[in-house]
């Protein structure tokens, strides 16, 4: 690899000095995308995917801005917090890294004046990276239901100040930013139980249509209910009215889904909860486990060892051409070292995809939108 070093075209930040996300110079990542574009035809290839207004249908908030804006929040290395944010390395890889590294950040945001720091910092970042339409999960859980069990995660938020601090970081951010447009889907978390998932529901339906809410592009920022986090299948029937009352209530209902849970259960869960939308989607591939919009997030597969082959063979592969509906996110960004434009180039590299293909994946994007899917 260090014949990139000498070739003309230098780094990616050379490249496109206006990205804000590191790009990681760990072995994995290097071998997806390099230090830097590798010849004249993928420079071309990445600065037209760069300069195209693209939409992204599943990226997490907390994970989507640059890593300056949690040392800005807490300068000083927080105790037990190791310093890396990629997920990779070689003491630690897999699932269980991406956890800690998830978790490393989520101890920053301390307040809600935090949160909507988030918020804002979100919005710039897509304007850095020419994402014009973003659906984002953003888990209110984590600084809030989730500090109750864990004192070492920092004082408890509430639910609601938490959400509603985040959507008026983007009201802010998307004043300022006309072109953009974001909307959010609140994950209750897989791993809550029935009774915490109706308390945050609750809570979340008299925000819908909240004043404090609302988009500046008109409608509300809140337009989905997410189920982000390890999957569980046991108990489901348990809470499927639970969600299933978020449907009735003009909700997306978009569920990570065969990411780390067998082909069995995610299928399970698919006809159980009969969600809009699914994330990820590649267990048991290629008997696939939902014919509906897939957002499909293979770089994270491959950083979480969710997907333990070469990118080349990831699922996702063949899932474009079985599916019409499946799409290209890069769910975590910062944790990766990656962003949309760089996931892109990496199937180039892997899948042979063109032009062409980015612009159909695109396409698909479009279609798969809240609003498509609603019917809004």
């Amino acid at each position: 690899m260090t014949q990139m070093f000498s070739l003309p075209f230098g780094s990616w930040s050379t490249c496109f000095p206006h990205w804000d996300l590191p790009v990681s110079t760990s072995p994995f990542a290097v071998h997806l995308f390099g230090q830097g574009p590798k010849d004249q035809a993928e420079l071309d290839f990445a600065t037209t995917v760069d300069a195209t207004p693209k939409t992204e249908i599943h990226v997490h908030a907390e994970a989507a801005v640059p890593q300056s804006f949690y040392d800005m929040l807490a300068p000083e290395p927080l105790p037990g917090v190791r310093p890396s944010s990629v997920v990779v390395d070689e003491e630690q890889p897999g699932f269980e890294r991406f956890i800690e590294c998830w978790l490393n950040n989520s101890r920053r945001l301390q307040s809600e004046d935090h949160i909507e720091l988030l918020g804002r910092s979100f919005v710039a970042s897509r304007k850095a990276h020419n994402i014009h339409h973003s659906e984002v999960h953003f888990s209110p859980a984590d600084v809030s239901l989730m500090r109750t069990r864990r004192s070492d995660l920092g004082a408890p938020l509430s639910f609601v100040g938490a959400i509603v601090a985040f959507c008026k970081g983007l009201q802010v951010a998307l004043h300022e930013h006309p072109t953009l447009d974001v909307r959010v889907i609140i994950d209750v978390l897989w791993l809550t139980s029935r009774e915490q998932k109706l308390g945050m529901l609750g809570e979340l339906y008299e925000l819908h249509d909240d004043r404090s809410c609302q988009s500046p592009r008109g409608g509300p920022l809140i337009v989905g209910v997410g189920l982000g986090g390890p999957e569980r299948s046991e108990g489901l029937h348990t809470w499927s009215e639970t969600l299933a009352a978020c449907k009735t209530r003009g909700l997306l209902l978009d569920i990570h889904c065969g990411e780390t849970a067998t082909a069995d259960q995610a299928r399970y869960a698919c006809d159980v909860l009969k969600p809009h939308r699914i994330s990820h989607g590649i267990a048991g591939a290629p008997q696939w486990i939902f014919n509906g919009p897939v957002a499909a997030c293979p770089i994270s597969n491959l950083f979480t060892q969710r997907h333990t082959g070469p990118l080349a063979d990831h699922p996702a592969r063949q899932m474009l051409t079985a599916l019409p509906t499946v799409t290209i996110n890069t769910d975590d960004p910062l944790l990766f070292g990656t962003n949309l434009t760089l996931e892109y180039v990496a199937l180039r590299r892997a899948w042979g995809l063109t032009l062409e293909d980015f612009y159909e994946l695109q396409e698909r994007a479009q279609r798969s939108r809240w609003s498509e899917l609603l019917g809004a």
